[in-house]
């Protein structure tokens, strides 16, 4: 959600919300199905693909908010990484990210170091950053 937030450049209303979370859940079924299997871990562009499909007129307008990150000149975050981030090191240079999708790179970048060391932190892994 904060991720469509920031693209969306302001607040996310409680109806956007529900859609966000509506597409997170059909977006991940197939990969929950198949308990865990990291070959369907779905992407940013599938989750697009599921707002896209909403019929409300909410859900058209946060896609457009978003199209520039998934579809658009600014889609780096929106497929699946060809970096090994099962390394035990691990650098994000965003010096070179340009003023626009900085904010969302920054996101991305959060998302991912959070749910690393929560990861972590529940197998009894020390990690800094």
């Amino acid at each position: 959600m904060t991720i469509c937030q920031t693209a969306k450049g302001a607040e996310l209303t409680s109806n956007e919300r529900t859609l966000i979370d509506r597409c997170v859940k059909e977006t991940y079924r197939e990969f929950i199905t198949s308990h865990g299997d990291m070959s369907k871990i779905p992407t940013f562009t599938d989750f697009y693909k599921n707002l896209v499909s909403m019929p409300e007129i909410e859900a058209k307008n946060l896609a457009l908010s978003l199209e520039l990150y998934i579809t658009g000149s600014f889609n780096i975050f929106s497929g699946k990484t060809n970096i090994n981030t099962d390394k035990h090191f691990l650098v994000f240079d965003i010096s070179s990210m340009g003023e626009q999708i900085r904010p969302v790179g920054l996101q991305v970048v959060l998302e991912y170091v959070w749910q690393r060391v929560s990861k972590n932190r529940d197998n009894g892994i020390r990690t800094w950053v």
